[in-house]
């Protein structure tokens, strides 16, 4: 029996569908080894990645994400600019702040941009796969 077949006669809570995320970095390295190291986890997806808060923004219409990352400091427009953008539409998904700043300044900002996180890069690796579980339990 294949993957669709037994999803279709299991009840959605014994299958739950991936977590769709969105990744929002400008640096290349570190967007792509953010994306291939959520890819590892257990019910996640990335489904694109972007590399400022303009493509973010186009992305989360087109693709609908559960959860998008964004870096705060990017060309174009910053994270937290594409933050308040993607929070003040309806059905927004969750979006968590992934910067290397760890200022009070930065988390009061984030806080007031509508994001649902703050995670420091520094911490992502431990802290993101906690994050997921807390913003989206398992039934």
């Amino acid at each position: 029996m294949n993957a669709s077949a037994d999803a279709a006669l299991c009840p959605p809570e014994l299958f739950p569908r991936p977590l769709s995320i969105l990744v929002v970095d400008d640096h290349a390295e570190y967007l792509a080894a953010v994306a291939s190291f959520l890819t590892r986890l257990p019910r996640v997806r990335v489904v694109g990645t972007a590399i400022n808060g303009r493509e973010a923004i186009r992305l989360v219409r087109e693709l609908a994400p559960d959860l998008v990352l964004l870096d705060i400091t990017m060309p174009e427009m910053d994270g937290l600019t594409a933050a308040r953008i993607i929070k003040g539409r309806p059905g927004a998904p969750l979006v968590a702040i992934v910067t290397a700043e760890s200022t009070l300044a930065c988390s009061l900002a984030v806080a007031a941009c509508g994001a649902d996180a703050l995670v420091n890069k520094s911490d992502a690796v431990d802290r993101l796969p906690v994050l997921i579980g807390q913003l989206f339990p398992s039934p």
